[in-house]
């Protein structure tokens, strides 16, 4: 029987000691094997963001539909809960604005999040009979009075169903509903990630699925290729007017930019622009296409074992496992062999943040983690999640020889990125830990990439216009009160599921 705790915040600490089954009692994992096992997926290249991911997610879509407003980490997640309620539970077609734009974005960017697996699990459990046995065959612990929003909801949703084996191990006396409404719904905090580790799975995140344009966005600048906001904003309506993804507009390079027929579709400045920055474009696409082969299974000819294995066989997991190796491997080459731009000099001072040494052990330290995570309850075998398709030379569509391993590196992403929270925060009275860690390689780096640049950052001789003053900036508390009314949701700011 499976036994799922739910109360440990999804994380263990940072001693990889603890990590001894890599989290095999972690609710997200869970609920994410048994999304993969019954093939509820939209498609077999979706990727998965985490919790923290979620928040920026939230911001993208704030920004489409309202003025910009200054709310805390906490404010967030009180509307992203909202948003999610909406799109579990709302009726078909509910006009929701900003439940609308985040399933937008999490469609155009071929990427899901945790309300995504819940959704698509309650949606088939009645019509399958075997996933609804395996959720009712496993065991449910809730080892703590102290839940996040999802974890409650969760629970609170095993128990309008009726799973025979839950129990709470603090309250063993009380029925499972009235456990469950002694628990303490407490925020949710994120880890700030490795900006080196993030980069790495960025880039393995866009070889499975280049549609995500919140991972490429993390990998334009890693190294830095010298591309600004003014190349963002080129590069997104470039593609949305050759309606592909901006990750497929890179790919599509250099015949993208040169063909005449494609030529007329760009405005002749952004042309321009697109031209200027070609070789560091160049560099960034030959990353992507060399992560892609290297995930394929198309590996170099020193270590060719995958290439040329028999069409008759499958890949198995430990050929999967390399492969994923192998993608990781590619990424750190861009690291070794920059672009040029601006003189050697000055490409050598910006990549002074990506030693290549310590890019390495970066890469050795997510190597570790896929061994753990390959070795652990969850993979055990590799037949249930990584269902093995035939190894195929290139010459028979090499692309395909990969599919194991495109379906283990979705699986060590969502595990890394169900990893970033940490525990939970008791009261709002610490301001300085609620609030989400932003860094220029993470908030402000996504951010950047979809936010157009003003007119001072386009003519930097402009004078920039004076910032708003503190006292006529709306409160905080104000602002979240009038933002949920504006977006017709209900005003939960004690318990999110009272």
């Amino acid at each position: 029987m499976t036994v799922v705790e739910i109360g440990h915040f999804e994380t263990v600490s940072s001693n990889e000691e603890k990590r001894n089954d890599f989290q095999n009692n972690c609710l997200s994992l869970f609920l994410y094997t048994i999304y993969c096992k019954f093939l509820l997926e939209r498609n077999n290249l979706e990727t998965f963001i985490g919790p923290r991911d979620e928040m920026t997610i939230l911001r993208l879509a704030l920004s489409q539909i309202t003025s910009n407003v200054d709310l805390s980490a906490v404010e967030l997640q009180l509307i992203w809960i909202e948003v999610c309620k909406r799109r579990l539970f709302g009726p078909q077609g509910d006009d929701c604005g900003l439940a609308n734009a985040v399933d937008d974005l999490l469609l155009d960017a071929n990427v899901v999040d945790r309300v995504h697996l819940l959704k698509a699990i309650m949606i088939e459990y009645n019509e399958n009979y075997s996933l609804k046995e395996a959720l009712q065959a496993a065991e449910y612990v809730i080892i703590s009075d102290q839940l996040s929003w999802f974890e409650f909801l969760v629970t609170s949703l095993l128990i309008e169903l009726k799973v025979p084996n839950l129990r709470f191990t603090k309250t063993p006396h009380l029925v499972p509903f009235r456990s469950l409404h002694q628990c303490e719904v407490l925020p949710e905090r994120y880890i700030e990630p490795d900006p080196l580790a993030r980069s790495l799975l960025a880039y393995l995140a866009v070889s499975v699925n280049v549609m995500s344009t919140i991972d490429l966005a993390l990998i334009m600048n890693s190294p830095f290729r010298g591309f600004g906001k003014t190349f963002f904003s080129v590069l997104r309506r470039a593609a949305k007017r050759s309606s592909i993804s901006p990750g497929q507009l890179v790919l599509s390079y250099p015949a993208c930019m040169t063909d005449s027929t494609t030529t007329s579709t760009l405005a002749e400045k952004d042309d321009r622009l697109l031209r200027l920055s070609a070789p560091c474009l160049g560099h960034l696409a030959d990353t992507i296409r060399g992560c892609q082969d290297a995930l394929s299974g198309h590996l170099n000819d020193e270590d060719s074992t995958l290439a040329t294995t028999s069409e008759a066989t499958c890949m198995s997991i430990e050929a999967a496992t390399r492969a994923v190796g192998a993608c990781l491997d590619a990424a750190v080459q861009a690291f070794s062999k920059p672009p040029s731009f601006g003189g050697r000099r000055m490409a050598r001072e910006a990549n002074a943040n990506y030693p290549l040494k310590t890019v390495k052990e970066v890469r050795e330290k997510l190597c570790q983690k896929l061994k753990l995570l390959v070795s652990s309850s969850f993979l055990a075998g590799g037949e249930s999640i990584l269902t093995p398709t035939p190894n195929r030379p290139t010459r028979a569509g090499g692309s395909i020889q990969g599919r194991a391993a495109f379906k283990l590196a979705r699986f060590f992403i969502f595990s890394e990125a169900s990893a970033q929270l940490v525990q939970l925060i008791r009261t709002p009275s610490e301001a300085s830990p609620w609030r989400i860690p932003r860094t220029p390689f993470g908030q402000r780096t996504i951010r950047a990439f979809f936010q157009s640049p003003t007119s001072a950052e386009r003519t930097p001789k402009a004078t920039t216009p004076p910032r708003q003053s503190e006292a006529t900036a709306t409160s905080a508390a104000s602002e979240i009160v009038v933002l949920l009314k504006a977006l017709s949701l209900p005003l939960y700011l004690e318990c999110p599921f009272s």
